[in-house]
């Protein structure tokens, strides 16, 4: 028996002519089309209903309405994932977008798009690891890679539906399982590459080579978001870019990363950026050293040295507003060179639990008035990181340290991990050598929610970039961007 017949017999008998149908449908479809919220809950309620009177079910996975089709299409989604059939995914994603109720979740939707991205990286062929030098590896990292981890850090929030749950991990897995061989190569390169210092810039020549060139054009506002990987910034990237910053530079070209101390830890990587030079220590050396480094003396006025405002001098007691000493140096016009170190991901980074979170502008306290601030003292906004991270994803305990990613050597050595040495690992630990992590899987200490310290790209790269505010560059400025890899459309 077909659905007229049914139909039909639900009206008595009724006649129905395919006309009158297919009026129906129009008049139904144009009616839930204007309701709004809420309102659509009871028509995909009744449409539910009628569907499972007239037992309908098989033809109903092909509608836009109703949990039935919504689960068919996640499971087909989910499906072509498996199979890495990426021209599949995409039509399915394109169904479940198109999908009139009940609707995706915003979150939801972000990791159907991630997996596809990634399944069309997957695709991509693979690069000859042999020959490239750290700079091109780092390059590679920052325009490609970079993307993938943003990518797969967002499917480690898995799914409510147990088949796509199930898809993100394998999707997750097979992208490991081709990452680890750059991270092999990424550092191997560590062991023998120097950076070119201007496409890779060591983290200690930041401040000559990043900072200087945009204080001797104007009044700056640094920004340094403590353990900010490249691939948290590509994100927050896109939220600057959504409130009206414009990314800039002050030469044509493409824009620099920075190479952290190894290991890539705090009180070396952040205090070298501070200071302009290998070496470790606290928030106070950092003050001190940072008033006083001489490039950025020279631009600014007698009497009105670089201040640098740390974690417990950026909000007021109310932890809302900004304290009032920053804010007057930001209003300062005769304050030429200020700095800021946000804490957010690092703390995050200490926790146990597996909250995902977000990183746009709303997600740092402080941010938005920090970068109001600027915006009315027309301050060009450097943001920048002293070192990266990576989330825990499957990592395995091995050995025993203080330091999750990095230990003393010994007889024992783990797969995952390379001995490195020379001026820059003195400065930074005093130890002629080290073992570092340089696998994503491998720790040294207790489980968190991620790491730094060890020598993969997402640790030991940071990023740095320009912003001033509104579409229009100057004179003396060049627009620049974070292209997407081609991959990364949908």
């Amino acid at each position: 028996m077909c659905i007229r017949d049914r139909l039909e017999i639900l009206f008595g008998g009724l006649s129905l002519s395919a006309r009158t149908l297919q009026h129906w449908a129009s008049a139904a479809r144009d009616g839930f089309e204007r309701a709004a919220g809420n309102d659509r809950q009871p028509p995909i309620s009744r449409y539910e209903a009628l569907v499972a009177r007239l037992k309908a079910e098989p033809l109903a996975v092909r509608a836009r309405y109703g949990q039935a089709a919504l689960a068919e299409k996640i499971r087909s989604f989910a499906g072509a994932l498996n199979e890495s059939d990426g021209s599949a995914a995409r039509r399915w994603l394109d169904g479940l977008l198109a999908h009139q109720g009940p609707t995706l979740d915003e979150r939801v939707v972000l990791r159907c798009q991630m997996a596809v991205r990634l399944v069309g990286w997957l695709a991509q062929p693979t690069t000859d690891l042999a020959t490239p030098s750290l700079t091109a590896l780092a390059t590679r990292y920052r325009h490609d890679l970079a993307w993938v981890d943003w990518a797969r850090n967002v499917l480690l929030e898995g799914d409510d539906s147990a088949e796509l749950a199930g898809a993100y991990a394998r999707l997750r897995d097979c992208v490991h399982q081709r990452r680890e061989a750059f991270d092999r190569s990424f550092a191997e390169a560590l062991a023998t590459g120097i950076p070119d210092g201007a496409a890779l810039i060591p983290i200690e020549a930041a401040l000559t080579r990043a900072v200087v060139p945009m204080a001797a054009a104007g009044r700056i506002l640094l920004i340094v978001v403590d353990g900010m990987s490249i691939a948290v910034f590509l994100e927050l990237h896109q939220s600057l870019k959504q409130h009206g910053w414009s990314p800039c530079q002050r030469t044509p070209g493409t824009g620099a990363t920075l190479l952290a101390m190894l290991p890539s830890t705090t009180e070396a990587s952040r205090t070298s950026l501070f200071c302009g030079r290998p070496c470790t220590g606290s928030a106070a050396t950092e003050h001190a050293e940072f008033k006083r480094f001489p490039a950025l003396v020279a631009p600014s006025v007698a009497g009105k040295p670089p201040l640098l405002f740390h974690k417990k001098d950026l909000l007021d007691r109310s932890g809302v507003a900004l304290a009032d000493d920053l804010r007057a140096a930001l209003n300062d016009t005769r304050q030429r060179v200020v700095a800021v170190v946000i804490n957010a991901v690092d703390d995050h980074l200490m926790k146990a639990d597996q909250l995902r979170l977000r990183w746009t502008i709303a997600q740092f306290k402080g941010l938005d008035a920090l970068l109001a601030e600027a915006r009315s003292s027309e301050r060009t906004v450097i943001l920048s990181s002293d070192h990266g991270h990576l989330l825990d994803q499957d990592t395995e305990l091995r050995a025993s340290s203080p330091s999750a990613r990095w230990r003393e050597p010994s007889l024992e050595c783990y797969p995952g991990e390379i001995k490195l040495g020379g001026a820059r690992v003195k400065a930074a630990c005093g130890l002629d050598e080290v073992m570092l992590a340089w696998s994503e899987r491998l720790r040294y200490a207790s489980k968190r929610n991620g790491y730094h310290g060890g020598c993969s790209p997402q640790e030991a790269l940071a990023p740095v970039a320009s912003y001033r505010h509104g579409p229009r560059m100057d004179d003396g400025w060049y627009g620049s961007d974070e292209a997407p890899p081609i991959w990364w459309r949908l």
